[in-house]
């Protein structure tokens, strides 16, 4: 059978708490949630700063250290032509 396309779910920390739904959608997509159950404010905002400056970052090379969930990262290369 062919591949099929990737899912991607992001939910949003309430409160600064992290839910057993949160827990069991993440154990359900099989993701290891050690250390990364939430998505942090500061991540948030640098995904809206790299999408509005996204066509400073066309053709470079990054690389996104102590990404937690990878919003920002993932979210500008599906924005611009990543180098390979």
């Amino acid at each position: 059978q062919g591949a099929t396309a990737a899912e991607v779910s992001v939910r949003q920390r309430v409160g600064g708490k992290v839910t057993i739904k949160d827990m069991e959608e993440a154990r359900k997509s099989g993701v290891d949630t050690t250390g990364t159950v939430c998505l942090w404010p500061a991540e948030e905002v640098m995904a809206q700063y790299l999408l509005a400056h996204a066509e400073e970052w066309e053709g470079k090379n990054l690389i996104e250290l102590g990404a937690g969930v990878g919003l920002a990262g993932l979210a500008l290369a599906a924005r611009v032509q990543a180098n390979a």
